[in-house]
């Protein structure tokens, strides 16, 4: 999110998503968000509550994650199946699963 127009963007997406979808107050996962920053985006725009799964994510000093969000540095699986969700989002993670991946 360092780029004002990819902010710009992103923001743009999250709106056109509570608007079309009415999530408000919803619970969303978001699948390799790394440190959350669409999630906490479109949880903030639309008073949701959402978790990111991504094994990649490292906190670092002053990562300060806002309590509707939660970040698990790990894989979304099976274990996760009781996780609440009313929207699941998997962007820019796709590309980095292998044919060989069960999920």
């Amino acid at each position: 999110m360092f780029s004002p127009l990819f902010r710009q963007y992103a923001e743009d997406l999250s709106d056109r998503l509570i608007a079309t979808y009415d999530m408000h107050q919803e619970h969303i996962v978001e699948i390799g968000g790394g440190k959350g920053d669409f999630l906490r985006i479109i949880c903030d725009r639309g008073n949701n509550v959402g978790v990111s799964f991504g094994p990649s994510y490292k906190p670092e000093p002053g990562d300060d994650v806002p309590s509707n969000v939660r970040v698990v540095a790990d894989y979304y699986t099976a274990k996760y199946s009781n996780e609440p969700s009313n929207l699941i989002i998997c962007r820019h993670a796709l590309e980095h699963f292998s044919n060989h991946a069960s999920l």
